[in-house]
């Protein structure tokens, strides 16, 4: 039987989660740096965000604690910091994605 008081507790974390990934934008960051980390130019670069917006999604999701940065030089790089974020975007991309690109080949 499901634990009801765990469920319980978790739910409110578990939904402030999904909230921070409900964003196309921010969905789509996370996505990029799932496999890798990447520098905040490639994030600019891939996500066709500008500067601007790019810093201010990038400081929305460290401030949830879904991602971390490391420094090296002047560059910035940015990486997934929960495991169970990895798996939660590993799931969507097999049900939204992986079977899209069978069809798209």
């Amino acid at each position: 039987m499901k634990d009801i008081s765990l469920m319980k507790e978790m739910t409110p974390k578990v939904a402030a989660i999904l909230k921070q990934m409900a964003h196309p934008k921010r969905l789509f960051l996370l996505c990029l740096i799932r496999d890798q980390e990447m520098s905040v130019s490639e994030v600019e670069r891939l996500c066709g965000m500008g500067q601007s917006q790019t810093s201010q999604v990038l400081n929305q999701l460290k401030g949830q604690g879904l991602i971390m940065d490391r420094r090296e030089g002047k560059n910035v790089f940015y990486r997934l910091k929960d495991k169970k974020i990895i798996q939660l975007l590993e799931a969507l991309y097999l049900i939204y994605c992986q079977d899209q690109e069978t069809t798209h080949d």
